[in-house]
């Protein structure tokens, strides 16, 4: 990380992570989290759950933009967004059929937990 910004080598790292093996997801996180502004805030992890929030830091915005080029990841992974950068993951092998963790209870994460827009 280079002044708070990710650097183009690890932007790259991101996209190509393998993440077949069941623990590369946890571990491409670890790596994210890593090299994440605001992690103390913005970061919320509970087991296979990750709600995420970028802040609004472009280097933030960078890495989501990474993850969502890692096809595999993001296309297995990523649960919902939600406007303002939100981000909800879950690395379990159920993560269809659950529910939010704790910290991310009541964000509307979840369609179920989005107010109706009638």
């Amino acid at each position: 990380m280079s002044n708070d910004y990710p650097t183009e080598a690890e932007l790259e790292r991101i996209e190509k992570w393998d993440c077949i093996p069941e623990q590369a997801g946890h571990e491409l996180m670890a790596f994210v989290q890593g090299i994440w502004h605001f992690a103390d805030w913005g970061w919320h992890q509970e087991g296979d759950d990750y709600c995420i929030s970028t802040g609004g830091w472009s280097g933030n915005e960078s890495i989501i933009d990474a993850l969502s080029q890692n096809v595999i990841f993001w296309s297995l992974r990523m649960q919902s967004r939600r406007a303002g950068g939100h981000y909800f993951f879950c690395l379990c092998r159920d993560a269809f059929s659950h529910d939010l963790c704790d910290a991310c209870h009541g964000t509307g994460l979840l369609a179920a937990e989005s107010p109706s827009r009638d």
